[in-house]
């Protein structure tokens, strides 16, 4: 049997679609970009740091707000995640340069 390569684009897609559509799959990428804000970014809600790691600068205050929540309460409210589902989508390919995104969606759950 033939294996068949799995393309970048192919892979893309794939994220993208779980980030948009899959609740465990969109907060653990949530907490992933979260956990690389540097402290001040995420005390301040803002984004400063031009390493290439992190949230927009249109999106840290809400997500960042979100991400917190979710530490103090673990889950979020459905309003909360349908903003989740509408921002995570534009973070695929930064979740992809990060070699140690878990692809399992346990690490959601395990905080």
């Amino acid at each position: 049997m033939e294996k068949k390569k799995v393309t970048k684009s192919a892979l893309v897609e794939f994220l993208r679609g779980k980030l948009v559509h899959d609740p465990k799959w969109a907060v653990a990428a949530l907490m992933r970009i979260y956990d690389n804000q540097t402290q001040g970014e995420q005390s301040s809600e803002d984004t400063y740091a031009a390493n290439g790691i992190g949230f927009t600068v249109g999106d840290a205050r809400l997500l960042t707000r979100f991400a917190e929540w979710y530490k103090n309460h673990g889950f979020l409210i459905p309003k909360q995640m349908k903003w989740v589902f509408a921002k995570m989508g534009k973070y695929t390919g930064q979740l992809l340069k990060m070699e140690y995104f878990s692809l399992n969606y346990s690490t959601a759950k395990d905080r």
